[in-house]
């Protein structure tokens, strides 16, 4: 959640979902790889906590 914070310098859902909305998250700005580590690190911990990922 802190490398979204820091890319994009909000901490609501709705703010977050307005900053997203077409954003492209395939170019190669500094803001999008924060912001696409981010949501990769979320996710991960989310299937670890599933335990959907077997390890």
């Amino acid at each position: 959640c802190s490398m979204i914070y820091g890319s994009t310098g909000v901490t609501h859902f709705d703010q977050l979902a307005e900053i997203l909305t077409g954003y492209e998250i395939t170019s190669f700005g500094a803001r999008s790889g924060g912001i696409f580590m981010g949501i990769l690190f979320i996710a991960v911990g989310f299937l670890f906590k599933i335990t959907a990922v077997p390890f």
